[in-house]
């Protein structure tokens, strides 16, 4: 199960043991082990930054196993972690 170990764990509990979700989350795992899936997160940064200016906002849904390079590319270029 996806935890993100705040609020939306419990708001989501149940959606994540949904036949549509175990599927696609299936369907995900599989894709990201063979093939590339592109854009790249660093030309995601890149492209939010320019559209962004200095007054947006940018959501991202991530793996969970992959946090840490999602931390270190956001840092990478110029952006702030928040809850």
């Amino acid at each position: 199960m996806v935890q993100f170990n705040n609020s939306w764990d419990i708001l989501l509990k149940d959606e994540f043991q949904k036949p549509y979700y175990l599927n696609l989350r299936k369907f995900l795992v599989q894709e990201y082990k063979s093939q590339t899936i592109d854009p790249n997160m660093n030309d995601i940064f890149k492209a939010s930054y320019y559209l962004l200016g200095t007054g947006g906002s940018l959501f991202i849904v991530y793996r969970p196993d992959r946090l840490s390079s999602l931390f270190s590319g956001a840092h990478e270029n110029g952006f702030e972690i928040k809850k």
